[in-house]
């Protein structure tokens, strides 16, 4: 049984009433509450109902569940929702980040809308299931017929698709032709960042990223794929404001933000550094 410690402590605090989630093969499959549960670990009660594995050990830390709502919630789908790694993978006797349920639940009356919404309304973000087809699809055809000066102006929400049976946020790769046009293909971040010579286009390789992650377009009335919300970072930024520590993503966040406050009022996007800090999971 992989990590004991862990699932009996997590079994210690589980009360009557709590919310569980059922996981399975990548899929959460139902929804329930705790209605009860044995006084202590029950070895022999779980040898005579599971039996045991190839170790000789059993499932002793025993519950009973009641109010079973049968759910879809895909893993990928969970892990986006409450921004754990796409890598993820629940087992045991896992709990929700207390800081990241606290920060979800605000826009929740309770845990029962907080599931209903992610099993049936969630939506998530291209970015998590092909980045790098995205970033291919910017550089094939060249920039040579994108016009960079457009006029800002609010765009409507565009209609998720669906990509390997998930529903998604899709990005347009023509808005992020013209920001990496726009912006000479330069960092952002710093314009003397140095990179390689593109195979595609000839002009140093840069990348597209939303400063507002594509996740989070339910939170707007207005389209967040748009040329003000789109920045051009060299691959050594994207990655870093992605996957580096919170001071250096903080950090690359707030220059950004500074640089595009105006341009997200432009398209619609009102929104503040706090906000838009705690999307990157970095709280004030």
């Amino acid at each position: 049984m992989q990590n004991l410690a862990s699932n009996l402590r997590n079994w210690n605090n589980l009360k009557e009433g709590d919310s569980i989630l059922a996981y399975s093969r990548g899929e959460f499959l139902y929804l329930g509450k705790i209605l009860c549960k044995t006084p202590k670990p029950n070895q022999l009660l779980a040898r005579e109902v599971w039996g045991t594995n190839e170790k000789g050990e059993t499932w002793e830390y025993i519950f009973f569940i009641k109010d079973l709502t049968k759910i879809n919630i895909d893993r990928r789908k969970f892990n986006s929702f409450f921004d754990y790694g796409e890598n993820n993978n629940p087992f045991g006797f896992g709990l929700v980040k207390k800081e990241k349920l606290e920060r979800k639940l605000k826009g929740f009356k309770s845990i029962d809308d907080l599931i209903y919404y992610l099993n049936n309304d969630y939506v998530i973000s291209d970015e998590e299931l092909e980045d790098n087809s995205y970033q291919t699809a910017i550089e094939e055809k060249g920039f040579t017929n994108i016009e960079v000066d457009i006029t800002p102006d609010p765009q409507p929400i565009k209609k998720p698709t669906t990509i390997r049976g998930q529903k998604v946020w899709k990005r347009d790769p023509v808005v992020a032709k013209r920001v990496l046009k726009k912006a000479d293909f330069k960092c952002e971040i710093n314009s003397d960042h140095i990179t390689f010579i593109s195979n595609f286009t000839n002009a140093p390789y840069m990348e597209a990223h939303h400063l507002i992650p594509m996740k989070y377009q339910n939170e707007f009335p207005n389209s967040i794929d748009v040329d003000g919300n789109v920045v051009c970072l060299c691959p050594n930024c994207h990655r870093k404001i992605h996957h580096g520590t919170n001071d250096d993503k903080k950090e690359l966040i707030q220059k950004l933000y500074s640089k595009r406050f105006q341009m997200l009022q432009d398209w619609g996007l009102d929104t503040s550094l706090e906000n838009i800090l705690s999307y990157y999971n970095i709280v004030e």
